[in-house]
């Protein structure tokens, strides 16, 4: 097979596995907070299934990109699909927080096992000046797949019920799995050795993560559960809400297809500031939604700069990080990530049963500017 119709059956079986995971991932940004909510959990409570189960990210997180150096990395990625699809369709079946908070933390290690080595992946497979390119068909699949997963959503728990949006999910996982597993090839690259030893990130390495980390602070502190939260106070039932999330994203599934030239003229590590610098300051205005009308527009606001960001991050990620040090410096990334998922959720729900869920907002936007400042910092000084 010549190497043009490589890339390309790569490109189609990374769409595949994105638009799969995506559709699913959508599905459960709807149904577990609000199955929680409907179980009678506090904010906190639901903060804390979430935090536990992002600790099992920190913990896998900072080796399994180092183990893809030198083991490979398809097989962490199909193993992880395995594990996802099982633990989503055993979900519903779990009756306390301490099962909720299981069934979380035994997906977030199939998650983890996948997220933490698709991008090194992507790098290895596609070269430095394809990437941009490549990352905005990607990302744009994102917006696109979640606008299905909520347009099922909406027919799942409109006609059916909440448990049935969890079998729902697990089946794509499978289907990614399948489809990932049997026909992709994974590229050979020659690592730097064998032995097990976690590298000193380098600074580059650094201050991604560093961004990383503010980031998911803001995003899942704001998310886990406040929208939801704030969606239930102002009348936006289950249903109407996956109408919402699906309107929204056809919308940012065209602007980050289409956005392959902003980021081009700005340089990806200018978008990764600027984006973030804006899309912070929308997630505080949801402190300031009192209606339906507003929570859409903010909803859809920092969805298309936030996608646009990942292009720029995801791309800072493998440009920024020789090539035989991918996989562990990467690893490091994520598990600096993963401390914000875990902090970010009970943070949040802390935040809005001690004072006000408006406060939890604006906070999540300080530390979203957090993150734009480091990137800034990153742009001026990169090595």
């Amino acid at each position: 097979m010549a190497k043009a119709e490589q890339l390309k059956k790569a490109l189609y079986l990374f769409g595949i596995l994105t638009a799969c995971t995506i559709v699913a991932d959508r599905l459960l940004f709807v149904l577990v907070p609000n199955y929680l909510l409907e179980t009678g959990l506090s904010s906190t409570e639901i903060g804390a299934v979430f935090s536990i189960a992002f600790l099992v990210l920190v913990l896998f997180r900072f080796v399994i990109g180092k183990i893809s150096d030198a083991l490979g990395r398809k097989w962490p990625i199909s193993l992880g699909m395995l594990i996802e699809s099982i633990a989503i369709a055993l979900f519903p079946s779990f009756r306390s927080i301490t099962g909720y908070g299981l069934a979380k933390a035994i997906k977030e290690v199939g998650e983890t096992l996948r997220k933490s080595v698709k991008d090194a992946l992507i790098a290895d497979v596609f070269e430095e000046k394809q990437r941009i390119k490549i990352l905005s068909k990607l990302v744009a699949i994102t917006p696109l797949s979640r606008a299905v997963g909520s347009l099922i959503g909406f027919v799942v728990t409109a006609y059916l019920t909440i448990t049935h949006g969890f079998y729902t999910a697990a089946v794509f996982v499978f289907i990614g799995f399948l489809a990932f597993t049997l026909f992709f090839k994974e590229p050979h690259i020659k690592a730097a050795n064998h032995k097990f030893k976690i590298k000193k990130p380098i600074r580059n390495t650094a201050l991604l993560a560093l961004i990383g980390f503010f980031v998911s602070i803001s995003f899942t502190s704001a998310y886990f559960p406040g929208v939801f939260s704030l969606a239930k106070n102002i009348g936006i039932t289950t249903q109407n809400l996956f109408l919402l999330i699906l309107v929204s994203y056809l919308i940012s599934t065209t602007t980050t297809y289409k956005s392959k030239k902003l980021v081009e003229h700005l340089g990806f590590l200018k978008t990764v500031f600027v984006m973030c610098a804006i899309f912070s300051i929308i997630t505080a205005l949801y402190g300031l939604v009192y209606n339906i009308l507003h929570f859409f527009l903010v909803f859809t606001g920092l969805s298309i700069f936030f996608f646009i960001w990942q292009i720029g991050y995801r791309t800072a990620t493998m440009n920024l990080i020789p090539a035989k040090q991918r996989g562990g410096q990467i690893g490091v990334i994520k598990t600096v990530q993963g401390l914000g998922d875990m902090i970010g959720p009970v943070f949040g729900g802390f935040i809005a049963d001690t004072f006000t869920l408006n406060l939890t907002f604006f906070t999540a936007g300080v530390f979203g500017l957090l993150g734009a400042l480091t990137a800034y910092i990153l742009y001026k000084t990169k090595t």
